[in-house]
């Protein structure tokens, strides 16, 4: 698989536009869900929705064959890294909590940006594997 054919460059802008619909979904259901609205959620849909405008970018560009596209695919792989590793820690952290006796309250449970990143693993490997002849 090499970056320059037009089916990798089309089936990375496939799975980029696919993770971007995702993650703009997942800033709506955080918006328009069923729990009340609270300051602490707003940071999490601008995350969601700049992460999403990432990967959109990125599936724009690389359906006009432009290389550009890649590189936004990257930033986006990156961003959701960061993002879905911190959210990871933090339900880890809780469940140790729990699980030493101290937690109180309910499970924060496993939100939807640690699964989001656990469906971007596929994509980091195709890219990989299809830029490994770059010279940077």
């Amino acid at each position: 698989m090499t970056y320059n054919s037009a089916r990798t460059q089309r089936l990375l802008g496939l799975y980029a536009l696919a993770l971007g619909a995702a993650y703009a979904a997942a800033a709506l259901a955080g918006f328009a869900g069923g729990e009340p609205m609270s300051p602490a959620n707003i940071p999490d849909m601008a995350v969601c929705l700049l992460i999403s405008a990432t990967y959109l970018n990125g599936a724009k560009e690389l359906f006009a064959a432009k290389d550009e596209g890649l590189s936004f695919v990257l930033a986006g792989l990156l961003i959701s890294a960061a993002v879905g590793g911190l959210y990871l820690l933090m339900t880890g952290a809780d469940l140790m909590m729990h699980a030493l006796g101290e937690g109180s309250g309910d499970l924060m449970g496993i939100r939807i940006e640690t699964v989001l990143l656990i469906l971007a693993l596929p994509l980091t490997l195709a890219i990989w594997r299809a830029t490994k002849q770059v010279v940077w």
